[in-house]
């Protein structure tokens, strides 16, 4: 993967970071444009990502996804940026947006334990006891991360604060 075949994958991550800077657009300010852009932006993504197969190389084709996935991404960003009022879905989104990296950090080490003490070396059939079992799981992985965030993710800013007031303060010092 390293050398000249990355150059198009560079690519595609630069339109993720492209849309990550992005200012809203002056010219998406009507709601029923933006809607209608937004979804026919879907609709593409799908029709690209069902039609890759089709597409004889593969950096052409994941370059395509990563074009269709930037504008629809940016579309949505639109979107989201005429929001007045904070509703419950945005506070869910942030609440979410806590604790996943966290929950991506910890989700392996706490799923390979769960799995050698409870599951051991036979896989579960997927039938309804275990798709229930399973469901269970996936609710203790996600709120032992939503805790062990809040004990940590949570405290960056003030963990930070002090780190730089100690900084700051040593420096004075030493003047």
């Amino acid at each position: 993967m390293v050398g000249s075949g990355i150059r198009m994958y560079f690519l595609v991550w630069l339109m993720g970071a492209l849309v990550s800077i992005c200012h809203p657009s002056k010219y998406l300010k009507k709601n029923n444009i933006l809607n209608s852009l937004t979804i026919l932006s879907i609709l593409i993504l799908y029709i690209t990502l069902t039609s890759e197969r089709f597409i004889s190389s593969r950096e052409i084709a994941d370059f395509l996804i990563g074009i269709s996935t930037a504008v629809m991404l940016y579309l949505l960003v639109n979107s989201r940026s005429q929001i007045r009022q904070e509703r419950a879905y945005e506070k869910f989104s942030k609440a979410l947006a806590g604790c996943s990296y966290t929950l991506y950090l910890v989700h392996m080490p706490i799923l390979s334990f769960i799995r050698a003490c409870v599951i051991g070396d036979r896989p579960w059939e997927p039938d309804i006891l275990h798709l229930f079992f399973a469901l269970i799981i996936v609710v203790f992985v996600f709120l032992y991360a939503v805790v062990i965030a809040h004990f940590t993710e949570a405290k960056t800013d003030k963990f930070r604060n002090i780190i730089m007031s100690w900084i700051k303060n040593r420096r004075l010092n030493q003047a």
